[in-house]
């Protein structure tokens, strides 16, 4: 933690494998809201300029969310900003597609039906 506040954010110089841990750790940290002000920055920069995994992608968004519905931690405005920025980050349809549940596949088939019918 002192060599993160230390060095600043430089996680897209870090190995891929290595960003990835770092991220998880500092996705915990927000879940428990721990040190949040220090791995924010780690977490936003991160999203923007390092590919990651979906599920570490999903992790991220998950606790971010939460932390932004939780009433009892104080957010100041740029880092809801952030955050908001982050949670509507676009995703590509065929990305969607290649993680879509049983689920998924029948709520999109029956829309595709719908929009046909409207046609």
């Amino acid at each position: 933690m002192r060599l993160m506040g230390k060095t600043g954010v430089v996680v897209e110089h870090l190995e891929r494998k290595c960003a990835e841990q770092v991220i998880t750790k500092s996705v915990g940290m927000i879940q428990e809201r721990e040190f949040v002000n220090l791995v924010l920055p780690w977490i936003v920069a991160a999203v923007r300029k390092v590919k990651l995994g979906i599920s570490i992608k999903r992790e991220i968004l998950y606790a971010l969310e939460d932390l932004l519905r939780d009433e009892k931690f104080q957010l100041d405005d740029l880092q809801v900003s952030e955050i908001n920025r982050i949670c509507n980050i676009p995703v590509s349809y065929t990305h969607l597609r290649a993680h879509e549940t049983s689920l998924h596949l029948v709520c999109r088939l029956l829309l595709e039906k719908k929009k046909k019918k409207k046609k």
